[in-house]
C-alpha cells in the first residue's frame, strides 16, 4: 500500500472505528476481492465490531491493493459516505463511473503459478447462467454448504499413518475458493471415523439445505480403495458413509452434490500403491452427483508439504480463474489436463478420477447477482 493511503487510514482511524457499522459486510466484500482469506475471517469472527475494524485497519497496509479494495468494499456495503470522506477522488463522476475494483493481474484464460497464494482472486461473472432446463440454478446467496474434513494428524498403531503436512494449506485454499463462490463453509479438523459419520449425518438433515442450491463435500485424508481414514486410523467408506447420507436428503433432490476426495497414503510396504478410487457407482440413485478423486485405482495422490496437493491447488486455481464463464465439466477438464502434465517424483504422470451423474450444466456465477 502506498504511504499516502496508509496515512489516510491512520489519521482517520478513530472515525473509521466509530463509523463502520457493517464490518462483516465489508470483510465479505474484501474476501471476494481476494484481500482477506478464510483464515483471516475465522480468526476474527468472534471479535467485537470495534475490534474487527481495528484488526482490519492493521491488516490492510500489508496488501498492495488494500486501500482501493477497501474503498470498493465500503461502497458495496452501504458506507458510501465513509468511502468518499476517506477517498474524495472516488466520488462518481458525471458519467457515473467510480473507482474500479482491483482486478487479477492475469487474463481470464491464464493460470498463474501452480500453487495458490494468499492473494487468490476469483474473477466475477458478467452474465448470469441459468436457471433453465439445461442449467442448474445457482443464484442464491449463499449458494450452498461446503463441508471440509481435513485430517492431517493420526492416532492408532495399525496402520501407522504419517502426518499429512501441507493439508491445511489445501483446506484454507478450498475455504477461500468456496467462500468467494458464495458458499457457507464448515471445516472439521482431525475427526475420528465415528465423528466424521456423525457430522455427515447431522449436515444431511433437511433443514440445512432447504434454502441452498448446491452441496460441496471435500475430504482431505489418507485413503485406501473405496475408503478414507479418520484421524483415529479407522476407515470411512466413501460411498456408503460419505455420499449416500446426502442422497437421502429430500431438500437436496434435483440439486448438484459435489464430492472432492484428496486422499493419499504413504507406502507401508515396498511396492504398495496408494489409491482413493472406489468401485463404480451405478445410476440412477446418484442423479445430480459429481465425485472427483485425486488418484485413480492403483496410483498415488501427491502432496507437497509446503504448498499442498497438486490436485487441490490446481482445482482452486482453475475455478478461481475461469468459473466466471465455464461450467464445472469444462473446469474439471482443465484441472485434469494440468494435473496430468505434472510429473511425480518417480516420473509417472498423475491422473484424477471422475464419476459424474450431473443432469445439467453447473455454473457458479461468482459475484452475481
Amino acid at each position: 500500500m502506498d504511504k499516502k493511503d496508509e496515512d489516510r487510514l491512520r489519521t482517520n482511524r478513530v472515525f473509521l472505528v466509530k463509523s463502520i457499522k457493517h464490518i462483516d459486510d465489508v470483510v465479505d466484500h474484501l474476501n471476494g476481492q481476494g484481500i482477506v482469506n478464510a483464515s483471516y475471517m475465522d480468526r476474527t469472527k468472534n471479535l467485537t465490531r470495534d475490534a474487527k475494524v481495528r484488526e482490519l485497519l492493521d491488516f490492510l497496509p500489508c496488501k498492495k491493493l488494500g486501500f482501493k479494495a477497501f474503498i470498493v468494499a465500503l461502497k458495496e456495503s452501504d458506507h458510501l459516505d465513509i468511502a468518499e470522506k476517506l477517498a474524495p477522488e472516488s466520488k462518481e463522476n458525471k458519467e457515473g463511473e467510480s473507482t474500479p475494483q482491483p482486478s487479477p493481474s492475469k487474463a481470464s484464460n491464464e493460470l498463474p503459478d501452480p500453487y495458490v497464494n494468499e492473494n487468490l482472486v476469483i474473477k466475477p461473472a458478467t452474465k448470469m447462467y441459468g436457471p433453465s432446463d439445461d442449467i442448474y440454478s445457482m443464484k442464491k446467496k449463499p449458494r450452498g454448504l461446503v463441508l471440509i474434513f481435513n485430517n492431517d494428524e493420526f492416532t492408532g498403531t495399525t496402520p501407522v499413518l504419517s502426518k499429512r503436512e501441507g493439508s491445511t494449506i489445501d483446506s484454507n485454499a478450498l475455504q477461500d475458493l468456496f467462500v468467494g463462490l458464495h458458499f457457507k463453509h464448515q471445516v472439521k479438523n482431525n475427526q475420528s471415523a465415528s465423528d466424521m459419520k456423525k457430522h455427515i449425518k447431522y449436515h444431511a438433515k433437511e433443514e440445512f439445505h432447504k434454502d441452498f442450491e448446491c452441496l460441496v463435500v471435500a475430504v482431505l485424508s489418507h485413503g485406501v480403495e473405496g475408503s478414507v481414514y479418520g484421524a483415529d486410523g479407522q476407515l470411512v467408506n466413501i460411498k456408503d458413509e460419505i455420499i449416500d447420507p446426502f442422497l437421502k436428503c429430500e431438500s437436496l433432490k434435483g440439486k448438484p452434490k459435489l464430492f472432492f476426495i484428496q486422499a493419499c497414503r504413504d507406502k507401508m510396504n515396498p511396492g504398495e500403491a496408494s489409491s482413493t478410487d472406489s468401485t463404480p457407482i451405478e445410476p440412477p440413485n446418484y442423479a445430480d452427483v459429481l465425485i472427483v478423486k485425486s488418484a485413480v485405482s492403483g496410483t498415488k495422490a501427491y502432496r507437497d508439504v509446503n504448498h499442498g496437493s497438486f490436485f487441490i491447488q490446481q482445482l482452486v486455481k482453475v475455478f478461481a480463474a475461469l468459473a466466471h464463464e465455464k461450467h464445472i465439466s469444462e473446469l474439471l477438464t482443465k484441472v485434469t489436463a494440468l494435473v496430468n502434465d505434472f510429473k511425480a517424483p518417480d516420473g509417472v504422470a498423475l491422473l484424477i478420477a471422475q464419476e459424474t451423474f450431473l443432469k445439467k450444466s453447473l455454473y457458479f456465477n461468482p459475484g452475481l447477482p
